[in-house]
């Protein structure tokens, strides 16, 4: 059932102002467009019909008469095929078209009346007459029909006006004016006829963009279901549906509210933009009752909107996004099963209309149909938001920075646009000015050893004159300078400019530009001068730069060898030590076999000693010592893994294996700590796993240390959850691999993210060594450290992979881990020995 808030006001025949702009825009543009495609015809014909009357009047005309005639005619004719000419090659704006309309008709006027003023003759008129009704024919315009004829009438009178009388001038005007109201009725009747046709074709236009519009909701509703119903994922699901109903349907915000178990709650679990993501992570809920358009919606059952949030209404709108001022709400639900709310926004009021109603229900139904299915399939699944942004910036430096080269390079860029015979750039040095870049400069010359002092005083060289002054100096003649020392061995110069090279408010040096005629500097060669100064200064200072980066690079290089070689040398030692800790481990290993053999025989003879037997105290130290032996063999057991596993000579037997069968067997010496702790095992429907090639007692020792690691690492009372999923993947030649993943999920205190990899480390204890207790499946008991290096090395030579997953540490909220490890079903015939 549709509820609105605020009914619709009825539909009327008025457009609004936008839509009749539009229209009035729209019949405009075509009344000049007809007569732009017009004109080619009417200067063809034009041009024809002036060279006929040029050929008419030199038939025709008295000589007096033709000799004014046939120069208009014909020169009439050629412009008229001139301008057919041109439009036949260039098409005119819309806008032009009435004006160049008029024109024509203008010249058709003036050749009229010129030919009644010469001929005097009142039947002339007649020409007139025709480009009167011509105009009603040719024009579509108010503005310039009215124009036209009146002008056409009014140069008519005058001519009369000044031409003998006559008693046929009357008749002539009744006929004019009777041409004139044809004309003007003709006009109204095309202009009437086109008007209409482009309003049909606005209308049809709208017609279509509805049918464009309605085409759209469908599609949208088939893409949106096509998307959806193979998702099973709660936010894949619900984040597809939304963007695509807010892209497809341009709406300003969409958000999917799912109720609670209690039905009293509505949560938002997916919503588009910036506002969506922040709402589903802070988990924004709203009360499912009739304070809110939303909670409306989620306590009844039924479709509500605003057309205007603004306005007053028992409900309150969602403010949650900036410009919203319509919203539309319908709710969730499947056989009657309320499920959640489908919210919509838009930012333009009365956005939502009836007709929009059913497509849009539509659509909420197929989301219903799909999180109905999701919730059969997945159950509720945690959101998880990983937004990482990374920004990466990077700078393009092209060419070299060697001063030389970058200097050479801005005086030879200069010598193209600005004309010199000779070029330099000075540089500053204790007092003198010396050049460290030239052009054009013998090399018989004595540049490099050339000095010229700066004297920045009140009777100051030039150059002096540009330190002091920080700006360009232009000498037409230097022979005209007293202060102008020529250089010997160099080509005397006439025209001079320097400019000052600055970098910041000082002076650094300058650029010199010598000719040896008299042709001084303009101001647009000052002014390229001057930014070839600028490039010049910023060249030295990106060489000056680069100088003390490659002197500070070449320090650094010096230093990174060194510490180079000095962790070459820590990790040759650490390499030394590590094979050193293996052996020992591998004989220390071995070492103990023979003293626990000793200790399990001695302690098992005692136990069937009949005298130790039968007393209580003795019964139980023997036990307690077979206990302490056991334990103490599995050390030295996982010691010996841990040794073959590095020395690579861990031997594997596969045969076919079933993981529900490996799981079993792993949790046989565990299920009396999982009593004690009292923890519960959940462990998934895994029939359809298929069966792995593997070493069964192999995959055993990896699952009960990880299942064993779970428990330590679980408060008592947790849970402990297994389960498997077959997985078909690519092996990077083309070809797909089975795999299959068990993932073992605890509640327990986690795993900071730091420490994902190096809890698969040798040796590797989290916390204080010195507080873990003697237990290996207590809270938080110390061990060997090698449970999960020797699982994982097990797993790599089953050609497989395990890792972690944990949000992080924390003893109060427990965030859990979950420990994957992924098995091929089938084994590659290369060797699978591993080194951790």
């Amino acid at each position: 059932m549709i509820t609105p808030m605020v009914e619709r006001p009825t539909e009327t025949a008025v457009l609004p102002d936008k839509k009749m702009v539009e229209e009035s825009n729209l019949v405009r543009q075509a009344l000049d467009k007809q007569v732009r495609d017009s004109l080619r015809l009417v200067s063809l014909g034009g041009a024809l019909v002036y060279t006929l009357l040029t050929l008419a009047h030199m038939a025709l005309l008295p000589p007096r008469t033709a000799r004014i005639m046939i120069p208009v005619a014909a020169g009439t004719a050629v412009f008229l095929f001139a301008l057919r000419f041109l439009l036949a090659r260039w098409k005119p704006p819309a806008v032009l078209a009435h004006p160049i309309a008029a024109g024509i008709l203008s010249l058709f006027s003036l050749n009229s009346l010129l030919h009644l003023y010469l001929t005097n003759e009142p039947r002339q008129t007649t020409n007139i007459l025709l480009v009167i009704m011509g105009a009603g024919l040719f024009l579509l315009s108010d503005r310039w029909f009215f124009a036209v004829e009146i002008g056409n009438l009014l140069a008519w009178l005058l001519l009369v006006m000044v031409l003998p009388v006559s008693g046929e001038w009357v008749h002539y005007a009744l006929a004019l004016l009777m041409g004139l109201v044809v004309a003007g009725i003709t006009f109204r009747l095309r202009q009437r006829a086109l008007v209409r046709f482009v309003r049909l074709r606005f209308q049809d236009r709208a017609q279509q963009e509805m049918l464009v519009h309605r085409a759209r909701q469908l599609e949208t509703s088939m893409e949106l279901g096509k998307r959806i119903t193979s998702i099973l994922n709660m936010s894949e699901l619900l984040d597809e549906a939304v963007e695509l109903i807010r892209q497809k349907y341009q709406l300003r915000f969409v958000a999917v509210f799912l109720l609670n178990d209690v039905g009293d709650q509505v949560q938002l679990r997916a919503g588009t933009g910036r506002e969506g993501a922040l709402l589903g992570y802070e988990r924004f809920e709203l009360q499912a009752d009739e304070t809110t358009l939303v909670g409306a919606v989620a306590k009844n059952g039924r479709c509500l909107w605003l057309n205007n949030i603004d306005e007053p209404s028992q409900y309150a709108a969602l403010n949650v996004v900036n410009g919203a001022k319509a919203e539309l709400v319908l709710p969730l639900q499947i056989s009657g099963v309320r499920l959640g709310v489908l919210d919509l926004q838009s930012d333009h009021v009365d956005a939502f209309v009836v007709a929009d109603i059913p497509f849009l229900e539509m659509l909420a139904d197929q989301i219903a149909v799909a999180v109905y299915n999701a919730y059969v399939y997945q159950g509720e699944q945690s959101t998880r938001l990983l937004t990482e942004k990374m920004y990466m910036t990077g700078r393009a430096l092209s060419g070299t920075l060697d001063r030389t080269e970058l200097l050479d390079r801005v005086l030879e860029n200069l010598s193209h646009v600005v004309s010199s015979h000779r070029t330099a750039i000075l540089l500053d040095n204790d007092g003198s000015l010396t050049i460290v870049a030239d052009l054009g400069f013998p090399d018989s010359g004595n540049v490099d050893a050339l000095r010229i002092p700066i004297d920045p005083t009140e009777n100051e060289s030039v150059y002096g004159w540009i330190y002091r002054h920080k700006r360009p100096l232009a000498i037409p003649d230097v022979t005209q300078r007293a202060d102008w020392h020529q250089v010997d061995n160099i080509a005397p110069t006439r025209a001079w400019l320097g400019v000052p090279l600055l970098q910041g408010s000082e002076v650094i040096g300058i650029l010199s530009l010598a000719r040896a005629t008299l042709q001084s500097y303009t101001e647009e060669e000052i002014r390229l001068a001057t930014a070839f100064a600028e490039q010049a200064s910023t060249a030295l200072h990106n060489a000056n730069l680069y100088g003390k980066l490659s002197h500070f690079n070449q320090q650094l290089e010096q230093q990174v060898k060194r510490r180079t070689a000095d962790l070459r040398d820590a990790v040759d030692r650490l390499e030394k030590l590590d094979r050193t800790k293996s052996d020992f481990i591998s004989v220390a290993a071995h070492e103990l076999r023979t003293p626990l053999t000793l200790l399990r025989g001695y302690s098992q003879m005692l136990l069937r000693d009949e005298a130790i037997a039968s007393n209580d105290f003795h019964r139980e130290m023997v036990t307690n010592i077979q206990a302490g032996e056991a334990r103490l063999e599995k050390v030295v057991n996982a010691m010996v893994d841990m040794a073959k596993i590095d020395n690579r000579a861990l031997d594997l037997y596969p045969e076919p294996v079933s993981m529900p069968d490996i799981l079993q067997r792993a949790l046989v010496e565990l299920r009396v700590p999982l009593r004690e702790r009292q923890q519960q095992l959940n462990i998934l429907d895994m029939s359809d796993l298929p069966a792995l090639e593997a070493d069964p007692d192999a995959l055993v020792k990896v699952f009960s240390h990880v299942i064993g690691n779970a428990i330590k690492y679980t408060p008592d009372g947790g849970t402990i959850t297994i389960w498997g999923t077959p997985q078909m993947a690519a092996n990077g030649v083309g070809n797909y691999v089975q795999r299959v993943e068990i993932v073992i999920r605890d509640s327990g205190i986690g795993i900071d993210p730091a420490y994902h990899d190096l809890i698969f480390t040798k040796f590797y204890q989290t916390g204080e060594v010195t507080f873990h207790s003697t237990g290996q499946t207590k809270f938080k008991g110390g061990g060997p450290g090698l449970g999960l290096p020797i699982a994982r090395g097990i797993i790599e030579a089953h050609q497989g992979k395990i890792w972690v997953e944990s949000r992080g540490y924390d003893e109060k909220r427990l965030l859990g881990s979950e420990f994957h490890v992924l098995l091929p079903v089938k084994q590659s015939r290369e060797p699978s020995l591993v080194a951790v």
